[in-house]
């Protein structure tokens, strides 16, 4: 069998996707549990706790002292502004198909979600970078930060 090359000094063409050193049968996850099985309309994946996270859509509730790690405790109304302009976020998110805030029919961005994306770029810029990353990729805000090294109006 004579093998062809793509290119002068190329490698085979089969060759090029076979890792040479790593042996062929390898776990991406070797250490990971088994999932459990289950036999359809005999098992409730709503009660059975091996099924918990499913049920619930995939999302595990934050616990309460998570939400405000970051934050002094003693500064509840910080806290409260924060708590409240994170889930302000997640009602005036606008929608990427026809970019307008699902809560106030406006075009996007509305006041609230500007409102509260000042608030976290205070006190929660983690939460306001990934904010703005999304609605950059679809299309909704400018990239950049909104305010220039040499913007004097800050």
């Amino acid at each position: 069998m004579v093998h062809r090359n793509d290119g002068i000094g190329g490698t085979p063409r089969l060759a090029r996707y076979t890792s040479i050193g790593t042996p062929r049968r390898t776990d991406a996850t070797p250490n990971r549990p088994p999932l459990p099985q289950r036999t359809p309309g005999e098992t409730d994946i709503g009660h059975d706790p091996r099924f918990r996270l499913t049920a619930a859509r995939a999302v595990a509730p934050a616990p309460a002292s998570a939400l405000d790690a970051e934050l002094d405790p003693g500064d509840t109304v910080v806290a409260q502004a924060v708590r409240q302009a994170r889930l302000d976020i997640a009602e005036h998110l606008p929608s990427a198909r026809l970019g307008e805030c699902r809560t106030c029919d406006v075009a996007a961005p509305c006041r609230p979600l500007l409102r509260s994306l000042v608030i976290l770029d205070r006190w929660d810029p983690g939460k306001a970078r990934r904010v703005r990353a999304v609605l950059q990729l679809s299309g909704l805000m400018p990239d950049g930060y909104p305010h220039g090294e040499d913007d004097d109006d800050v």
